[in-house]
């Protein structure tokens, strides 16, 4: 039986149809998952802001311990004292950085390729933490006469433990962030060692 002319411009409609719809599909998947990708970005940049303050109330909650030690003789009960009130913050610190690594997961980036001023966020975010720590860390030893150990306890490896989880976090999540993120460390390692030994070993390994 001969097909129509009818017939064939409905058959041919029909597939055109049916190919063209998962086109619209793939298309509208590729919307949805930009999107999504926008909003973790916004979101990435919000939490490391929102850490950064995090950590700097907690450091200025430090530095008024260490300079109400300086205004009286450092005898071993003051030194003690203080060094418990140090800890309670350092201990803040590092669950803020827990806290900050986790939500940076949950948002499920691959190498994602950040704009360069989001870019350039996420790397002097990551800097000015540990920098802030640790000359916070030295002044508080300078005036309570202490070693880093006394001063920090088992929080000192914590602390470097955490980071670096953080810091690796931050790695599986946005695109060529391992490589700048050890070539801005390179010019502060001097500094940071003098608190964290290990910490230009562990920054190579990442």
């Amino acid at each position: 039986m001969k097909l129509s002319f009818l017939s064939l411009f409905a058959l041919s409609s029909l597939m055109v149809s049916s190919f063209a719809a998962p086109t619209a599909s793939f298309a509208e998947r590729d919307v949805v998952a930009t999107q999504v990708e926008k909003r973790s970005e916004v979101e990435l940049t919000s939490i490391l802001s929102g850490l950064v303050t995090e950590v700097f109330s907690f450091t200025a909650s430090i530095n008024v311990t260490v300079t109400s030690c300086g205004e009286v003789e450092i005898t071993e009960t003051v030194k003690s004292q203080a060094i418990v009130t140090i800890q309670a913050e350092i201990q803040k610190i590092i669950t803020a950085i827990s806290n900050a690594t986790f939500s940076i997961i949950k948002l499920k980036l691959q190498f994602y390729q950040l704009v360069e001023t989001d870019f350039e966020l996420v790397i002097s975010s990551c800097v000015q933490i540990m920098l802030e720590c640790v000359y916070t860390f030295l002044n508080a030893i300078a005036v309570l006469k202490c070693s880093i150990f006394d001063l920090l306890g088992f929080y000192l490896v914590t602390f470097l433990n955490t980071y670096i989880a953080f810091l690796t976090a931050l790695g599986t999540s946005v695109a060529n962030f391992i490589f700048s993120i050890q070539a801005a460390f390179q010019a502060h390692l001097h500094v940071i060692g003098e608190v964290f030994i290990e910490f230009g070993t562990l920054l190579e390994c990442l």
